[in-house]
């Protein structure tokens, strides 16, 4: 019995595809670590703002690992004037980084943890992207 020479090219075409799926993928990652690059330092970026966003993160994230929950605004010296924002408007950053920092042990500080929310959200919003597009035009990878 001699092989069908359809199951060749079968095979032959499941290996492009996984080659060429590869080589999007790798252009993903390429591309996110080209956009997200300044987030993968350990310097703030912007003026006043990234230093309050990173004394708003540090109030959350310090009442957390005290174990306080739900977090109230202005409890820790970070958030001296007891401001509500971005916890209000805002609860995913601090939350997601909390988790974080759960995650890996409280070993980041808190210029880090940001970044990292940052970086992962990016990633996040990629591949989320592209699931996306490629589910909704299978035709057009």
């Amino acid at each position: 019995m001699t092989p069908s020479p359809h199951l060749g090219s079968h095979q032959g075409r499941w290996r492009d595809f996984l080659g060429q799926e590869a080589a999007r993928w790798a252009c993903l990652v390429v591309g996110g670590l080209f956009l997200l690059h300044p987030f993968l330092t350990h310097q703030l970026l912007g003026a006043g703002d990234a230093l309050w966003y990173v004394n708003v993160l540090a109030d959350f994230v310090t009442q957390v690992r005290a174990g306080h929950f739900p977090v109230f605004i202005g409890q820790t010296d970070y958030a001296f004037n007891g401001a509500v924002y971005p916890l209000r408007v805002a609860p995913y950053y601090q939350h997601f980084a909390a988790a974080i920092d759960a995650v890996t042990g409280q070993r980041l500080d808190f210029v880090e943890l940001q970044h990292a929310t940052v970086v992962l959200s990016g990633f996040g919003g990629l591949l989320a992207v592209y699931l996306t597009g490629t589910w909704l035009a299978p035709g057009h990878r």
